[in-house]
Parts: structure tokens; sequence; C-alpha cells
């Protein structure tokens, strides 16, 4: 069964003829490097003889077209979060003396404040991190 894509003609109406070519030919060639990555995942982790591609070999499969070397791009937010989690982590541990924190009340809502913004900010890294 052929699987056929419909490009929309408003994508293509300042296409010549031959970039026209020239876009069904790359559209088959990028088909053709999807389908062969999918079939070496799906190759690694055969356990049967009759291999199935599946969903999740395609979209592995598109991702490596995109980005071979799997370099993960981390957004300023999630290391601006790491930061401020490891140095109010830090911090806390340096404030942290259970003998003062009963002469002092001060310094013990000091080390909950800074404990509690270390804790919310390794919540938050974690939760961002996917």
């Amino acid at each position: 069964m052929p699987l056929r894509v419909d490009i929309p003609d408003d994508s293509l109406e300042y296409l010549t003829s031959e970039a026209k070519d020239e876009l069904k030919t790359s559209i088959l060639k990028y088909n053709d490097d999807i389908v062969n990555e999918a079939g070496r995942l799906e190759a690694t982790i055969r356990s049967t003889e009759t291999p199935e591609i599946t969903r999740h070999f395609i979209k592995e499969a598109v991702i490596g077209q995109k980005n071979p070397y799997r370099i993960n791009k981390t957004l300023k937010k999630e290391t601006y979060l790491q930061l401020c989690s490891t140095i109010t982590i830090f911090i806390s541990g340096l404030i942290f003396d259970f003998d003062q924190f009963k002469e002092s009340s001060i310094l013990l809502i000091i080390f909950l404040f800074m404990f509690s913004i270390a804790l919310i900010t390794t919540v938050l890294s974690f939760r961002w991190r996917d």
C-alpha cells in the first residue's frame, strides 16, 4: 500500500517546476533515510524474527535526522533554576546549626526560607527537564 502525502497548493505557490521536482526528490530521500534509520533502531532491539517498525521508531529516526549527535539544548530557565537550587542548598547548609536555632528565631526563618527555595527550584528543574 503506497503512502501518499499531499502538500497544500499554498505552500507550492511560488515554486517553479524545477523546484517542485527537487522538493519531490528531497522528500523521497528524506523518507528513505528515516525508514532506514527506523529499521536500524528496530533491529537493535528485535526479539522476534519478523521486523515491526512502530511509531516510536519513526519518531526516534526523525529526531536522529534532525540532531544526529543528540545534543540536548538546555533552556536558560532550566540553567537558572539549577544554579539557584545549588546556591540555595549551599547557603542553607552553611546556615544550618541546630544550637543557634534555639537562640535565634530569625536564623531559623532564614534557613527555612532558603531551604524552601532550594526544594522548589530542585523540583521545578527536574520537572522541566523533559
